[in-house]
């Protein structure tokens, strides 16, 4: 690996373990606001902003299957591309 290619995934990987460690830190802001708030207050507000209606069960869990969703995405995205750049990385030096 020539020194301009391991450059390159050596940012790659710092911009991966950022971004990995920003959609964790988004993801305990949200659960922290979810469990924090008046859940009947916020299920009101969003009723209000659809037009509709949703009840409170519904709305806990569409909020736990976005979080769920969310950290898929975050791992598969960000953290598994991570640790393949990392290892490829380790192995290059021996």
């Amino acid at each position: 690996m020539n020194e301009t290619s391991h450059d390159f995934y050596e940012a790659t990987s710092r911009v991966l373990i950022r971004a990995f460690a920003l959609g964790m830190a988004l993801q305990l802001f949200w659960l922290i606001m979810l469990l924090a708030l008046d859940h009947q207050w916020v299920v009101d507000l969003h009723s209000r902003a659809i037009g509709g209606s949703i009840t409170l069960e519904q709305f806990v869990m569409l909020n736990y299957t976005a979080l769920t969703a969310m950290k898929i995405f975050c791992m598969t995205v960000f953290l598994i591309p991570w640790l393949a750049i990392r290892w490829a990385l380790r192995d290059s030096r021996d």
